[in-house]
């Protein structure tokens, strides 16, 4: 099963109402035959601009965000129920992508440059850029055009 991650931003309410709709979320993503991460909490901050949601304006907001793996078909049930519940705001459902492995490479990014792969591969291309291009030489024996600016 893939992992998802729901962001979940609650209107203002008294702590014990948070967690409960935080467990709804999770209770509906297990009864769909997945299985929770991680929940994080990023806490309540006044909101960038007003929101409306569910007919009620809201000015301030709790950031939750729910790590959980479900069967892909089973997304959808989430993004729904999240949408008619009245305690948010917003949300969004996305993806969690495993990072790409990445070689440490600070000891080749510490040589000085002539000696660095990249350069050099940077001053070879130059170089058969100036072999390609045309050089002046009619009857002038000059490698430029003098009238030229």
């Amino acid at each position: 099963m893939p992992t998802y991650e729901i962001s979940l931003l609650l209107r203002k309410m008294q702590k014990p109402a948070l967690v409960q709709t935080v467990k709804r979320t999770a209770e509906l993503v297990m009864d769909r035959g997945g299985y929770i991460r991680k929940v994080e909490s990023l806490g309540t901050r006044a909101l960038p601009s007003r929101m409306a949601a569910h007919g009620l304006r809201h000015s301030e907001g709790s950031y939750f965000r729910v790590e959980f793996d479900i069967p892909p078909a089973r997304v959808f049930d989430v993004m729904d129920f999240a949408g008619r519940d009245v305690d948010v705001v917003r949300y969004g459902v996305f993806k969690v992508e495993e990072p790409e492995p990445q070689q440490c490479t600070f000891h080749e990014e510490t040589m000085p440059p002539p000696y660095r792969a990249e350069v050099k591969q940077m001053l070879a291309a130059v170089e058969k850029k100036e072999q390609r291009q045309k050089k002046f030489k009619p009857n002038t024996k000059l490698d430029f055009y003098p009238f030229q600016r």
